[in-house]
């Protein structure tokens, strides 16, 4: 579950996940486009679309259909819950980060033989200059389309970008991070690099 999650995300143990995990019902109040779902199946926030809500006879109850977009597997799934199912939304959080290093194939200290010893980990600072762990894998997406703006491959070339001397960039991270139900009472947060950016560097 928690552990097949895409090579841009890093999954942690956190004392406060479950208070993440929020109770919900099928209802229209809850089940709008656009906003998160845990799955019952595999425990994953994913984001709702394409929501119906269909009757079935004179006196019968709501029944929701739905579609899922699940962000750190990519992954889908179609979902169908009679009204007033107990349900679970997860708690979302947004932020930015920059980030101070990152050697995949440790370059720094001669390179690697082995594509197993690659290290996958980001050092970044957040807001309140802490230091931060992501993880992005420099092969993540390595069969993507070419004009795909965010692969493991791009990320690399950025950072090194980001990194020359005579012009350096402040390289800038998206995150979305939040609970994997692991579970009936026990979660996980994923962290995971939604996009990025280049940006002169501050005076």
């Amino acid at each position: 579950m928690a552990g097949n999650v895409a090579k841009n995300c890093m999954v942690f143990e956190d004392p406060a996940a479950m208070t993440k995990l929020r109770p919900m019902h099928a209802s229209v109040q809850s089940l709008k486009n656009g906003s998160w779902f845990c799955s019952k199946n595999s425990g994953q926030p994913g984001t709702i679309s394409n929501v119906k809500m269909s009757k079935t006879g004179k006196h019968g109850h709501a029944k929701f259909t739905f579609q899922v977009a699940y962000p750190f597997t990519g992954s889908n799934s179609q979902e169908m819950f009679p009204g007033h199912t107990h349900l679970t939304r997860p708690e979302m959080s947004k932020y930015e980060l920059f980030v101070t290093a990152y050697d995949p194939f440790l370059e720094d200290e001669g390179g690697i033989d082995d594509d197993a010893d690659i290290q996958s980990s980001v050092t970044c600072l957040n807001d309140k200059d802490e230091e931060v762990h992501c993880e992005m894998h420099p092969k993540w997406k390595e069969n993507a389309a070419v004009n795909d703006q965010f692969t493991g491959a791009k990320f690399l070339a950025d950072w090194k970008a980001a990194s020359d001397f005579d012009n350096p960039k402040d390289m800038i991270l998206n995150i979305v991070e939040g609970p994997i139900k692991t579970g009936s009472d026990k979660a996980r947060v994923c962290r995971m690099i939604q996009n990025w950016a280049l940006k002169d560097c501050e005076n």
